[in-house]
């Protein structure tokens, strides 16, 4: 990763999740396929597997659900790489908006935010944390 900026790579986290939304929402409907699995959690699953490869090992996984819900609208996982890097992952539909993700190093951080749904004329910042300093790449 960035040439070795953050060190060894030892953790990689992901996560999206959006504020509540009304009541009526589609993605409240069981019977459309709803949840926030199928739509905040594919986000961070799909950068996991894309930044890190696909012999991913499921460690553990929990899905809940909101009062008065018939869909899951919140949920982690925890999963590894074959080199024994770990991965969570979080998404949901009822928390702060929150939507990127970050390389933990021996060395430093790499983490960039608002990644998933950006809006267009959106320029993602990354941050390389290293020690006490902070760079911010373009």
């Amino acid at each position: 990763l960035a040439g070795g900026a953050i060190g060894e790579l030892r953790a990689f986290s992901a996560a999206f999740a959006v504020p509540r939304l009304p009541d009526g929402d589609i993605r409240y409907r069981a019977d459309l396929g709803g949840g926030a699995l199928w739509d905040t959690g594919l986000y961070p699953v799909r950068a996991a597997l894309h930044l890190l490869g696909d012999a991913l090992t499921v460690q553990g996984a929990v899905l809940t659900s909101g009062p008065g819900h018939d869909v899951d609208t919140a949920g982690t996982a925890l999963l590894s790489t074959p080199e024994g890097v770990s991965v969570h992952l979080a998404f949901g539909l009822d928390h702060a908006y929150r939507c990127g993700y970050e390389f933990w190093g021996s060395e430093g951080t790499l983490s960039v935010d608002r990644v998933f749904t950006p809006p267009a004329d959106h320029h993602p910042e990354v941050r390389l944390r290293r020690g006490a300093g902070t760079r911010t790449l373009r």
